[in-house]
Order: structure tokens, then C-alpha cells, then sequence
């Protein structure tokens, strides 16, 4: 009888703790596995409203190893080399009108004001190489130095007019002399009129002697200019008059050296298409093909997000700075160029997907709500869960159940759980899931 007896009462404690498990109350739950952003612990790919989240009540926090409704752990702290290490960053939620974007293919490039091709207006050689492709360079910094002889024989040229401008202007000022005195004596009839008129004539041909060694001289200078020397190089070749063949170019602006085919001892002449390719790699520009039905919808100024195919990340924000005027008759699609900052993935060159958000229609006015992007939703206990940065508590996240709606995009609504002011985690929340998972397996122990 005492075998019967023993095996009731392990069915009473299994049942006992099936019931206390139900209740959220088990402190033995095994931790869930952390996982990537919107993937579940198998590295399936969930995507907001097909995480099979429950809605919570407003603001309910997710805590605990299990990540069930318990509160075994309130909040994690990351110290400042974790946050850094793990590019975790948040933003503050705002409130929007949120439509369905137009969506369109895009292709990232270098701006072209923020652009520069280098070349040489000097025939000459390749003397010396400044900057190395890659290089990172400054308004004003040396690129390349070119030696030419062209470029010494122009200056010689105007070191040798400018000495003549002496010359004349000295016969010029002779002449004038002669003249007025000529006048002074054929008041009192001590000289004929005919050398008074004579030497008149001769002062004002020195005047015009001088003005065109004047010219001269300019026009010397001019092809100084041309040649690439500046107003202080020109100062100091007056001065010293020491003549040299090399000529320094340097960067027109800051930015890095995206091409370079130069080569030391390399012939180089001003048709030479260029010797580098300096470019703003910060700023970038995309070029995004959008159906011509959608462009009613789209102005200037209209925010848009931008997404790399394939790749984790946070979509970057941009905005639309050019619409063409005209429609591509093979495609039917018009060309928008939006401004972007550089990001992760984000290069010149770079295939991308577009979502441009539509003007809204006239005169419907429209509810704004809170909507985040899919890299900042999490799944954890069969819950939709978000990580907001405590207000005054630098490095110290919560954990926050979320009610959402059906994506709009790459954008999720949210219904509850956070409002407009929260710092979400919006890059690097899978590092605090980690960081919950782990807490709360110690609380276990």
C-alpha cells in the first residue's frame, strides 16, 4: 500500500508546480535564449505583428529570466564601454501621422557638389604624390606636385615685363617733361611751333608705350594665373624673383580620395581627365526610381527612410531634395534624389529601398500615433517587447510589453506600452535582452 501511497503524492507535487508555473510564479523557468533583433531563439525572422504577441496592459513591464510577466528583474545597467562596443543607441519617441509609404529601388552615390575631380592646367611631370587613395584630406592640403618647365618660362616672361613697365614709365616721364617745358617756351616765341607740336606728340607716345607695357605685363601675369599660381605665390616671385618649375595642387575641399591614377614621373597635360577624386563621404545622395502615379503625393522636403537589402540595422532618415521634371519613357518612373547621411551598409554604390512618406490629402486631418522601427521589437515570452533608457539613470534599461498593429512599412505601430517622450533602444537591444536573461538567472541561484 505504501507504493500506491508514494506515487499520489508525486502526482500532487507535479500537479502542484504545473499550477504554480501557470501563474507566473516558478522560480526554476530555464532562461530564454537571447536572440538578434526580429528573430526568434531559432534565428527565424519575426516581424512585428507576426511575433504571436499578446496584447499587454499600457506600459506593463517584461522582466525575469523566463521573460514572462514576473518582475524578478526590474532594469539591467550597461556600463559605457558595453554601450559603446555594441553601438547601443536610443531615440526619443514622437507621435506620427503614419500612411503607407511609397515604396521604390534606390542606388546611393557621392553628391556632386561635394565632389571634386582633380586635374592640372600646367603640361609638366609628376613630381611628388601628397595624398594616397583612401587619404583623408582638408580644404587647401597638397594633393600632387607637378613639375613643369611651362610654368618657369611664365614667369620668367613676367619678371621680364614687369621690368620693362620701369624702363618705359621712366622714357615716359622724360617725354612729359620735355613737353611742358616745349610749351612754356613757345608762349614767349624762344621755339618754333613745330617742335613744340613735335614734342607733344612724342610725350604722348610714351604715355601709350607705358600703357602697353602695362597690358604686357598684366597679360603675363594673367598667364601666371592660368598656370595655377595664386595672388601669394605671385607676391612672392616680386619679391625674390627666384623662379620655380614645380606647381602644388592642392584639395578644393575637405573630404576623402575616393580615385587616384596618378603616378610619380607620369606625364600629365590640363586635357587630362583627372588625377584624383576627392569626395564628401558623410554626405551622401540617393537616387531612387518612383512610379510616375506616385508623384502627386511626393514635394520637396517629404522624410523618407532608407534600408540596405539583407542587412540588420536601423532604416536612415532622409529627405527628398530633387524631383525631375520629366518621366523615363522605358520605365515610367521619375528620378528623386534624397539626402542622406552615411550609415552602416550605407555606401556609394549601394543598392537600397526607398520609403518616401506621402503628403497627406487636402483637407482630411489625420491622427498622429507612436510607431517604431523593427529592429527596436523584440519577442520574448510569447509577449511583443520593446527597451526604453530610464529617465536619469544613464545606462539602466527596462524592458516594456507592447500591444502593436499591423506594419506599416519598416515601421511598427504601437497601440501600448510606450508613449511619446520614452528613449527607445532602436540599435544594440540584443545585448540587453542578454544582459535581462543573465540577471535574472543569477536572482535563480
Amino acid at each position: 500500500m505504501n507504493a500506491p501511497l508514494h506515487h499520489s503524492g508525486r502526482m500532487f507535487l507535479v500537479q502542484a508546480l504545473a499550477m504554480l508555473v501557470s501563474c507566473g510564479v516558478a522560480q526554476g523557468a530555464e532562461p530564454e535564449q537571447a536572440v538578434r533583433p526580429g528573430t526568434t531563439s531559432t534565428g527565424r525572422v519575426v516581424e512585428g505583428d507576426a511575433a504571436g504577441a499578446r496584447p499587454p496592459g499600457p506600459g506593463e513591464r517584461v522582466d525575469g529570466p523566463g521573460m514572462g510577466t514576473t518582475a524578478a528583474v526590474a532594469t539591467i545597467t550597461l556600463s559605457p564601454e558595453i554601450i559603446a562596443r555594441f553601438a547601443v543607441t536610443t531615440h526619443r519617441l514622437e507621435a506620427m501621422v503614419l500612411r503607407d509609404p511609397i515604396v521604390a529601388p534606390g542606388t546611393v552615390a557621392f553628391r556632386p557638389e561635394t565632389t571634386v575631380h582633380v586635374g592640372t592646367v600646367v603640361l609638366g611631370r609628376v613630381a611628388t604624390i601628397h595624398a594616397q587613395l583612401g587619404d583623408a584630406v582638408n580644404a587647401g592640403d597638397p594633393l600632387v606636385t607637378i613639375d613643369s618647365p611651362d610654368l618657369g618660362m611664365a614667369q620668367n616672361e613676367w619678371l621680364q615685363k614687369r621690368a620693362a613697365i620701369a624702363v618705359v614709365a621712366a622714357d615716359a616721364d622724360i617725354a612729359e617733361q620735355t613737353h611742358l617745358r616745349a610749351q612754356l617756351l613757345a608762349k614767349d616765341d624762344n621755339i618754333a611751333a613745330g617742335e613744340a607740336q613735335r614734342r607733344a606728340g612724342d610725350a604722348r607716345k610714351a604715355q601709350a608705350a607705358l600703357l602697353a607695357a602695362r597690358v604686357a605685363a598684366q597679360t603675363a601675369e594673367n598667364t601666371l594665373r592660368i598656370h595655377g599660381l595664386d595672388q601669394a605665390a605671385i607676391d612672392a616671385l616680386a619679391q625674390t624673383g627666384s623662379v620655380t618649375t614645380r606647381l602644388v595642387i592642392r584639395a578644393a575641399l575637405a573630404g576623402t580620395v575616393i580615385a587616384s591614377g596618378v603616378t610619380v614621373g607620369e606625364v600629365v597635360r590640363p586635357e587630362t581627365e583627372a588625377l584624383m577624386t576627392i569626395a564628401d563621404t558623410r554626405h551622401l545622395v540617393v537616387i531612387a526610381q518612383v512610379p510616375s502615379a506616385d508623384i502627386p503625393t511626393i514635394t520637396i522636403g517629404s522624410p523618407a527612410r532608407v534600408t540596405t537589402p539583407g542587412r540588420d540595422g536601423n532604416p536612415l532618415a532622409a529627405t527628398v531634395a530633387y524631383i525631375a521634371p520629366q518621366v523615363d519613357a522605358d520605365t515610367r518612373t521619375v528620378q528623386v534624389r534624397l539626402l542622406i547621411e552615411a550609415g552602416p551598409g550605407i555606401s556609394s554604390g549601394s543598392f537600397v529601398d526607398v520609403e518616401i512618406s506621402p503628403s497627406p490629402p487636402t483637407g482630411v486631418q489625420e491622427p498622429a500615433i507612436i510607431a517604431i522601427p523593427r529592429t527596436a521589437l523584440f519577442s520574448a515570452g510569447g509577449a511583443a517587447v520593446v527597451f526604453v533608457a530610464e529617465a536619469g539613470r544613464p545606462g539602466t534599461f527596462s524592458m516594456r510589453k507592447v500591444a502593436i498593429a499591423p506594419a506599416r512599412g519598416t515601421l511598427i505601430p504601437i497601440i501600448s506600452g510606450v508613449e511619446a517622450g520614452d528613449a527607445l533602444v532602436d540599435h544594440g537591444g540584443f545585448v540587453i535582452k542578454a544582459e535581462f536573461g543573465k540577471a535574472g538567472a543569477k536572482d535563480e541561484d
